[in-house]
């Protein structure tokens, strides 16, 4: 009998290592896998096993990549995120390029004519989280859609790099002052000391309590400095968030989130969707040297452009089941 166990639980492991998952628990860790949506550039995103590159400034790779499986029920999210890229350079502010990291709930993989969001008019409407949309790397947002149709309500929360002070397009002083007054705006540098440098890889976790009554996004990079929460639906969200009706995250468990990642400049976080004032109002939007950033390579009057890009790696799901 105990050489019979013994079996079993040897057939388990070995299948549990095979497919790129492991069984913990009552859940599976799944390592995510993509295909290509589209690419902008001309160059397709880089995929693999838990990542997706999307270029740099020798090589642009900006676009979409879905996974090739949703998720159901999920417990935990965890991957490495690489903005080194966007890093601004003397002819790239890297501004109002975004390295959207996000899910959508469908029933089919979110590709091509099957794509959908809470958000873009013209595509079909589904639930929707950005664990990270960015304006270069400077201003992060996170958001959670729960809605009934297109731009419906959503709760999202700020948080901002040291990279934003050492731009003269960005108010640095109101973003500060923002951070000690304001709910939903969380500062990455601690006095002198940076909690999140954009020029070096950084890891998140996004947890979700069994009921779905919340979501944490942490965020973590030097050794000996905790985690620190840059979203958490339980705490006061930014002015202007809805309150969720967090039944629709569990519904949306039910039916699978599918992961989306993007690089694209059509919009970013502090974006005027309706002209000025905008909210939050950190950019000096004065052209010239505050101009937005190239997204893709170009030469134009023998001067050559030349954009950036962003990486995801080691991206893991704790999940009951995948479709």
């Amino acid at each position: 009998m105990k050489k019979t166990i013994l079996i079993l639980l040897l057939s388990i492991f070995v299948i549990s290592c095979n497919n790129n998952k492991k069984v913990v628990k009552d859940s599976i860790v799944y390592d995510v896998e993509f295909d290509v949506d589209y690419n902008n550039c001309g160059t397709d995103p880089l995929v693999s096993v838990g990542g997706v590159d999307f270029g740099n400034e020798s090589s642009v790779k900006a676009g979409r990549v879905a996974s090739k499986n949703g998720y159901i029920n999920i417990s935990k999210i965890e991957a490495d995120i690489d903005l080194s890229a966007l890093a601004q350079r003397s002819d790239f502010t890297g501004d109002w390029l975004n390295a959207a990291f996000y899910a959508v709930s469908s029933k089919v993989q979110p590709i091509k004519a099957d794509y959908c969001d809470a958000e873009y008019e013209n595509v079909g409407f589904c639930q929707e989280i950005d664990f990270l949309e960015t304006n270069g790397q400077k201003l992060f947002q996170h958001t959670l859609h729960l809605a009934d149709a297109k731009k419906g309500d959503q709760s999202y929360q700020f948080s901002y790099t040291e990279a934003a002070s050492e731009s003269v397009c960005w108010q640095w002083d109101e973003m500060q002052k923002a951070a000690a007054t304001t709910d939903g705006v969380v500062s990455l540098v601690a006095g002198e000391e940076i909690i999140i440098d954009p020029n070096k890889p950084f890891h998140m976790i996004v947890t979700f309590p069994s009921d779905y009554t919340n979501m944490i996004i942490t965020l973590s990079q030097q050794d000996g400095l905790p985690p620190i929460t840059v979203f958490d639906y339980s705490s006061p969200a930014y002015p202007g968030s809805n309150k969720l009706d967090m039944s629709k995250l569990k519904d949306a468990m039910a039916v699978g989130w599918w992961f989306t990642p993007s690089y694209h400049n059509s919009w970013s976080p502090g974006a005027c969707e309706s002209g000025p004032p905008c909210d939050p109002d950190w950019y000096k939007d004065s052209g010239g040297e505050c101009s937005h950033g190239t997204l893709c390579n170009y030469t134009k009057d023998s001067v050559e452009y030349k954009g950036g890009g962003w990486k995801l790696s080691n991206l893991k799901v704790t999940a009951e089941e995948e479709i």
